[in-house]
């Protein structure tokens, strides 16, 4: 900029002012328009969102009690085009409509403490607080993939004392008065504890439970009302989106410095250029040197001639700055971005959406990647749960291949079909085989005969089979019909049940429940219908078939969480001759296993976990059942404090965790079950693909977490190590012939994870270059344990073997920084790396990556948005 301006004065041009600015003029402006661009989609999208419509309760004569704030204009609003505007603005409802009424408005109007109504499919526009929805239960489910990449469906139920507001006339009458009283904002997606006060009733306890985040998607519902809590700003997903990170590419940031050198140069050659010519004035101009220009003139100052030399020399040296390699470059990137998002061959199959380059500055880098970083689930899997096998009772059930061949492959994980009532032969004591399915017009997706004749055998009155092993299978299939939080309905059109589950594993576990003969046949309010194989022998006068299921009252349910790693359901039996209570429990292993009952039949806790093994080694996703009777008077005590946390307001989840943990123990053990999560289609291909370009790829897993970290059962631990190594088979990251290094917790003060890493690194790896025919599986804590109690020096050690290997797979505990193997590999080495998959729910091994890859359909529209405008 500088010699363009020297340029136009007539002591220093050498040529036209307007070629010498013409190059800056050119750069400059190709920046300008691209980061515009950029920019200018951005706010485009966020005025698509922004200008979406909502309803509100309005009436004429109601006003929104809260303070709002008037909405701010900035510089981008008036230059963006309003053609996102919706047709909400010229809605033909007046707001001077006396009677109350759904009032249309935009997104970005919604104001804390307006009552909204969403419809099916519509996206929250706010965080809001459930009042009332279609469902009888008053249960809203929603689509979280947006938020946590989770495709799998999530219930919410809608505060009791507020299920009456069902019309406008009841949201905003005048006898309609409560106020909330609710946690400040933060980022944590899983907490948000608030309180409803009604007149002079004591307060209603809420909690993320009762709560729709802006960013989800209310699915299977046809309505739901609720009171908005948070907006803009103050809603969770903004609050965890942070700032979007500024990346450069590896050619920018190796020639900046270069280019500040060639300045210095540039400066340091003009001022030898202006010393020279000063003293060569000052000594030989009066000498009348010949081979001086010009005569010696009175007026002439050497001080000032040298600065006009210094200038003379910037001009003339002023190629030294590659102002024309920058102008290559983005010429280049903009044709790269044409050619990535006109390439045919980079298309989605599924939706026809091409690629798109969101960040154009980046692209020179996609040839020099160095470290891929994925999720398992949803990205190397298909997220889709086929239940495979189960041990009951010390008693192995593989499925029979053929009916495995007969998947119903494109029905969804979460919604899964099983006959209807009117389809379905009469139940006999045997369970359904492969002809009574197929008369129903499908085939079960699980079917094993060995199981099919024990459980006919059990089931009969006349059979020599055990009891206790009877009693297993019975209970078996019951917890598996009956804890879980699905819903039932009836599809109108095959008039087939359908099961709405808020995960794939719900759906697969209720569904293989149904397949021998367990079907869950629905809830009405707090009561659960179960068909066995035997209703139809409780057939009643009244021919009403609800009469011949078995009946449970739903008291309780503790729900999962990361840390509990367990949920429960506590049912009571109506029956005229049993009318026990129950606790149904399934979850993690070890979880389940610390809770058993002293005195456990040791062989039979011995067969399930060599049957865990055997899931684990084919890389099945496991679960262990278990049950107890509830005695009455223990219920009701247990019931008395369980409530009194549930509507604590500080601390309630640690409070109702404490309390459910005092009624899970003593449980008996009925068995496991193996799920599998089949691969993505080309995934051993493509990995293979990787390894031979030399790219190291590593794969982020929940996968049998707690048995990595429990300590309590040394089998556990070589279940993780089988269960990670099939992974890595199954997916090609790891080869049959390659060497596995597993790095455990042990112990911090004799054994620390440091001290194995560095023996790793002395043991296998010499020197000089990768040992390709090495893995590593690291758990997520100990590497958290290493990262959080070291220095950076400590840590670049920590790096030397994960850089080696050629493949790793790590169990991510944290969204801390002590869990971002990412992370870690740009904050000690500028190396190119790549992450794809679930966006936020992965969130924590972005941060430190340059490339971020994912589907905006499938991964979620909050993905791309939080990784634009600087991310690919």
């Amino acid at each position: 900029m500088s010699i363009a301006i020297l340029q136009f004065f007539p002591i220093f041009s050498t040529i036209s002012p307007g070629l010498v600015i013409l190059p800056l003029i050119i750069v400059l402006g190709i920046t300008a328009i691209k980061d515009a661009y950029e920019d200018i989609k951005r706010h485009q999208s966020d005025r698509r969102v922004n200008h979406s419509s909502a309803r509100i309760a309005h009436a004429h004569d109601w006003h929104n009690p809260n303070p709002v704030q008037p909405k701010t204009r900035t510089f981008v609003r008036g230059i963006v085009p309003k053609r996102f505007q919706s047709q909400v603005l010229s809605s033909p409802q007046s707001d001077h409509q006396s009677t109350p009424h759904w009032k249309d408005v935009l997104w970005e109007d919604v104001r804390v403490g307006d009552i909204v109504k969403i419809l099916d499919n519509e996206p929250l526009p706010a965080d809001i607080l459930i009042c009332a929805t279609s469902e009888n239960e008053n249960i809203a489910f929603v689509e979280t993939k947006n938020l946590d990449g989770e495709t799998n469906l999530k219930s919410r139920a809608a505060v009791p004392v507020l299920t009456y507001m069902r019309s406008p006339e009841d949201c905003v009458g005048k006898e309609n008065a409560f106020t909330i009283d609710l946690d400040r904002p933060e980022n944590n997606m899983f907490k948000l504890n608030s309180a409803v006060n009604i007149a002079s009733n004591p307060p209603v306890a809420a909690d993320i439970g009762n709560t729709l985040l802006r960013g989800t998607v209310l699915r299977n519902t046809d309505w739901a009302i609720g009171v908005v809590l948070f907006t803009g700003e103050d809603t969770k997903i903004v609050q965890n989106a942070g700032g979007t990170p500024s990346k450069r590419s590896k050619v920018e940031r190796q020639m900046n410095p270069q280019v500040f050198v060639n300045l210095v140069l540039l400066a340091a050659m003009a001022v030898v250029c202006a010393i020279v010519d000063s003293i060569l004035e000052k000594r030989d101009y009066p000498a009348g040197a010949p081979w001086l220009y010009g005569a010696d003139q009175s007026d002439d100052n050497p001080s000032v001639n040298g600065l006009i030399t210094w200038a003379f020399a910037l001009i003339t040296f002023q190629n030294i700055v590659p102002i024309s390699l920058y102008i290559s470059i983005e010429v280049v990137r903009t044709c790269q971005a044409a050619f990535i998002y006109f390439d045919s061959q980079m298309v989605h199959d599924k939706t026809g959406q091409a690629t798109l380059a969101r960040s154009w500055n980046l692209s020179d880098d996609l040839g020099q990647i160095e470290y891929i970083f994925s999720d398992k689930t949803g990205t190397l899997t298909q997220n889709s749960m086929v239940f495979r096998r189960c041990s009951i009772g010390a008693q192995l059930y593989p499925g029979e291949p053929e009916e495995e061949e007969a998947e119903e492959e494109e029905e969804p994980a979460s919604k899964k079909d099983v006959p209807s009532p009117a389809d379905s032969p009469s139940m006999t004591p045997d369970i359904p085989t492969q002809e009574t399915a197929a008369a129903t017009g499908r085939q079960p997706f699980f079917h094993s005969t060995k199981l099919s004749s024990d459980l006919s055998a059990a089931l009969r009155s006349d059979s020599d089979a055990p009891k206790p092993h009877a009693r297993a299978l019975n209970g078996f299939f019951s917890v598996l019909a009956l804890c879980h939080t699905v819903l039932h309905s009836i599809d109108p059109v095959t008039q087939k049940i359908e099961y709405k589950a808020q995960s794939p594993d719900e759906a697969a576990l209720v569904k293989a429940a149904a397949d021998v003969g367990y079907v869950f046949r629905g809830r009405e309010r707090e009561i659960l219908y179960l068909q066995t194989p035997l209703s139809n022998d409780r057939m009643t006068e009244s021919g009403d078939k609800k009469d011949t299921y078995e009946k449970y009252e739903l008291l309780n349910i503790l729900e999962f969480n990361s840390a509990r790693k367990r949920m429960s359901v506590v049912v009571k039996r109506l029956d005229g001759n049993d009318n026990r209570t129950f606790l149904l429990t399934k979850g993690a292993d070890n979880v389940v296993f610390e809770r058993l009952r002293p005195g456990v039949d040791q062989s039979l806790k011995a067969q399930t976990e060599t049957h865990l093994n055997e899931f684990a080694n084919e890389g099945l996703r496991t679960l262990t059942l278990a049950y107890k009777v509830i005695p009455e008077q223990e219920y009701e005590a247990w019931s008395k404090d369980y409530h009194e946390a549930s509507v604590a307001v500080d601390h309630r989840e640690e409070k109702i965790d404490a309390i459910a943990d005092v009624l899970e123990q003593n449980l008996r053990l009925l068995g496991a079950t193996g799920i599998e999560d089949k691969l993505q289609v080309g995934v051993p291909e493509t990995i293979a693909d990787l390894k031979r370009a030399g790219i190291k790829v590593w794969v982020a897993t929940g996968d049998k977490l707690e048995t990595a970290i429990g300590g309590v059962y040394p089998l556990y631990r070589e279940q993780l190590i089988h269960s990670f190594a099939a992974i890595g088979y199954s997916t090609n990251l790891i080869a049959p012939d390659s060497n596995i290094i597993v790095v455990r917790g042990g112990n911090e003060i004799s054994r620390p994870v440091y001290q194995q890493m560095i023996g790793a690194v002395q043991e296998f790896f010499p020197e000089s270059g990768i040992l390709d025919d090495f893995g590593t599986l690291i758990p997520g804590r100990p590497l958290h344990r290493q990262q959080s109690g070291s220095s950076s020096h400590d840590n670049s050690q920590q790096l030397i073997p994960l850089q080696r290997v050629q493949t790793g797979i790590s169990s991510i505990v944290g969204p801390d920084n002590g869990d971002r193997p990412g992370g870690l590999e740009r904050q000690h080495e500028q190396r190119s790396s790549s992450a794809a998959g679930d966006a936020l729910r992965r969130r924590d091994m972005l941060p430190g990556v340059a490339f971020a890859k994912g589907t905006g359909g499938q991964t979620g529209e909050r993905w791309l948005t939080h990784h634009d405008p600087r991310n690919w």
